[in-house]
């Protein structure tokens, strides 16, 4: 796998509990890169912790996730969408609507949840960080994180 100069995690180690092993190659930073007429801006897409986890959730399972920052507990429904998440961003060029505010960017999707079996609507965040000047091309470039 290429690697890539960002300030997060690129390869999620896979884990084990209650004897099923969870797969998390899924969430394995990448690049995406968008065509366009004048432009084609590559974007350097990590995955954050809370794509998997989170505390309070009634799907949470009794095991924690490190990244070596924080601690989570993984979400059973979370870990299922957060499957999808790779093809949803590599289509985000083809009609999403990323909302912003002065806090946060965003898109929201409707997907099953496959905990309740139901049609829901997931918002999924957006962080932007650019390359650091030297790089060549830098302006094209970002660091795109759901």
């Amino acid at each position: 796998m290429k690697k890539y100069q960002v300030d997060s995690i690129q390869v999620w180690d896979d884990f084990e509990h209650a004897g099923t092993r969870y797969a998390m190659g899924h969430l394995s930073c990448h690049a995406v890169m968008f065509k366009g007429e004048k432009l084609s801006p590559e974007f350097v897409v990590t995955y954050g912790l809370h794509c998997f986890t989170d505390d309070n959730s009634e799907y949470a399972i009794a095991f924690a996730y490190p990244d070596g920052r924080h601690e989570r507990r993984v979400c059973l429904e979370r870990y299922e969408a957060s499957k999808k998440l790779r093809g949803l961003l590599e289509k985000l060029d083809q009609g999403a609507v990323i909302h912003q505010t002065r806090d946060e960017r965003f898109f929201t999707m409707k997907m099953l949840n496959s905990a309740t079996g139901k049609l829901e609507l997931y918002k999924i965040c957006l962080a932007f960080f650019s390359r650091a000047p030297a790089i060549e091309n830098a302006r094209d470039q970002c660091v795109f994180r759901p």
